[in-house]
């Protein structure tokens, strides 16, 4: 068999395209007539792109032709009932993100408004909350790390203090070992300390050379990566 007739009631085919028209597909969210019927705006266009030969489709030609001119009168379409997406059975009614019909109408929102603290919205609020607790946090570390590093060295400094920094040579040369100085040469170099010292060395060179394209540069990337907030909505 390479091709056939089938006949189909009008009532039937308007049915039958109603019933998928309005069923989406939820991974792309439009409509499944996209797909399953070629984008068809009625259901001859839909019934023949369904009955179109091709590797994908129909493996034979299928024809719908109009059934009140068929020339072949003992030949007459099946009586059958088309099945819409909101069935009353519901072994043919689709679900809720597929068919919209299908979904419980929602009670009307008696008030409508927005959440504010203030005068400002909840979101502005929460945003600026939220950079407000990270800056915080960001300059007690820095603070914390400068009075951490005053604190060491003035230690150490009250340690050379009490030690003689210039043995005599008649004292035994274990006094150079315990020599508070000795604490602040560094006893091994890392391979990691290196280049991190050679790379920021050179990064501070360069910026404290061209301060102005430095500054540039950076304003004009943070721009860059700002351009978001022209479309930033609430």
């Amino acid at each position: 068999m390479t091709e056939l007739d089938q006949l189909v009631s009008s009532e039937y085919g308007s049915g039958f395209y109603d019933s998928c028209k309005d069923v989406k597909f939820g991974p792309t969210n439009q409509n499944a007539m996209v797909f399953i019927g070629g984008g068809a705006k009625n259901y001859p266009d839909f019934l023949a792109f369904l009955g179109h030969k091709s590797p994908l489709g129909s493996p034979f030609q299928i024809n719908f032709p109009n059934s009140s001119t068929f020339p072949d009168e003992s030949m007459r379409p099946l009586e059958m009932t088309p099945k819409n997406c909101n069935d009353e059975d519901e072994r043919f009614r689709c679900a809720c993100v597929d068919c919209p019909a299908v979904c419980p109408k929602l009670p009307e929102v008696s008030q409508t408004g927005s959440c504010h603290v203030g005068l400002l919205p909840c979101l502005s609020f929460g945003a600026i909350l939220t950079y407000g607790v990270f800056v915080l946090l960001l300059a007690t570390a820095i603070f914390g790390h400068i009075a951490w590093a005053k604190h060491s060295r003035r230690k150490s400094e009250r340690l050379r203090l009490l030690q003689d920094a210039a043995p005599s040579d008649d004292e035994d040369e274990g006094d150079m070992v315990h020599n508070g100085a000795m604490y602040d040469r560094p006893q091994r170099n890392y391979w990691i300390n290196t280049v991190c010292d050679s790379a920021f060395s050179r990064l501070g060179y360069i910026t404290a050379k061209f301060p102005g394209i430095t500054i540039g540069l950076s304003v004009l990337v943070v721009g860059l990566l700002s351009l978001g907030w022209i479309r930033f909505e609430i």
